[in-house]
């Protein structure tokens, strides 16, 4: 007697190439979302999500990557030497699958100056977090590594802010400012 099966997935999820597991379909990309304007498309875990993402007065939205930037000429602090811009505010999206336990690494943050150089010599540090999880920061060349102290809740979302200064050589002056808003969703699945 022979006996078949076929494998099924939850809503936003599609049979991978294997016929075994499941993987996420990424709609923000695959049926062209748009959130409109101060609005990113955010691809969780099985469904997407429009995230507000609105510039502060006086920034402006970089067309290529979606950041908010503060223009030097518009600020009204004093700019690093050789600085196109005061600030760049970065928005960072993770979607994880359920099972997150603590102490795991859940996002590298790295700061870059307006030509796209990495800037090693950054300080992070978390200055806003909206979700009662203790989550830390550890630098490892040069990127800010964050991770949790607990086990994350599955079909939750997160919401936190870093800010990430960037030094130069002798740490005496901040080349660039960059603060990460950070949007992390877990799944109700472990995939």
């Amino acid at each position: 007697m022979n006996h078949y099966y076929r494998c099924s997935c939850p809503q936003g999820y599609r049979v991978g190439a294997n016929g075994q597991t499941c993987q996420d379909i990424d709609e923000c990309a695959e049926h062209n979302i748009d959130c409109g304007p101060d609005m990113m498309c955010f691809n969780t875990r099985g469904k997407f999500e429009c995230v507000e993402t609105p510039c502060p007065p006086n920034y402006d939205r970089d067309p290529t990557t979606g950041f908010c930037r503060l223009e030097c000429e518009k600020a009204n602090i004093a700019c690093p030497p050789n600085s196109k811009y005061a600030e760049v505010l970065a928005f960072k999206m993770v979607a994880l699958p359920s099972g997150i336990q603590a102490y795991q690494d859940l996002v590298r943050l790295s700061a870059y100056d307006h030509s796209g150089v990495h800037l090693p010599n950054t300080i992070f540090t978390i200055i806003e977090n909206e979700t009662g999880i203790p989550f830390r920061i550890r630098l490892e060349e040069g990127r800010g590594v964050l991770y949790t102290l607990q086990a994350l809740d599955s079909s939750q979302d997160y919401r936190m802010k870093v800010n990430a200064v960037s030094v130069d050589n002798e740490q005496q002056t901040v080349q660039y400012s960059t603060k990460f808003l950070i949007y992390i969703s877990v799944s109700e699945f472990p995939y």
